[in-house]
């Protein structure tokens, strides 16, 4: 899932009223999110996001992202309403401290390539 995803199913589930709702829907979130190699590229790195999150992670756990993240499930499914938006807020700032990183302005060239291209390629008189 694409980081702009995440942050609008984010914001949706912050504003849902009912709370089997809003876990069905963080569940979809958590899921993606732990899953994903573009956000962590090994899983001691995503141990390091499930000590964030509150979450003891044992080492035989650390071998499968399919049992972290039902670890991760299990834990959701027994918060309660409050809890479960809290720990969307931190998938959040995550999400968005790695979206400001990745923000790189790209400076002007002062070469013109068209002229260059013409220069080199350009009918000669």
């Amino acid at each position: 899932m694409n980081r702009s995803i995440w942050l609008k199913k984010i914001r949706y589930i912050e504003n849902l009223k009912d709370e089997e709702l809003i876990k069905t829907e963080s569940y979809s979130v958590l899921v993606s999110f732990i899953l994903s190699k573009d956000e962590f590229k090994r899983n001691s790195d995503l141990k390091d996001f499930m000590t964030e999150l509150g979450i003891d992670c044992k080492p035989y756990l650390l071998k499968s992202r399919t049992s972290i993240l039902g670890r991760a499930i299990r834990e959701v499914q027994k918060f309660e309403d409050e809890e479960v938006l809290q720990y969307l807020g931190r998938i959040r700032n995550r999400i968005q401290d790695e979206t400001d990183k990745d923000i790189v302005i790209e400076k002007k060239s002062k070469e013109n390539y068209m002229k260059k291209m013409l220069e080199r390629y350009g009918r000669k008189e």
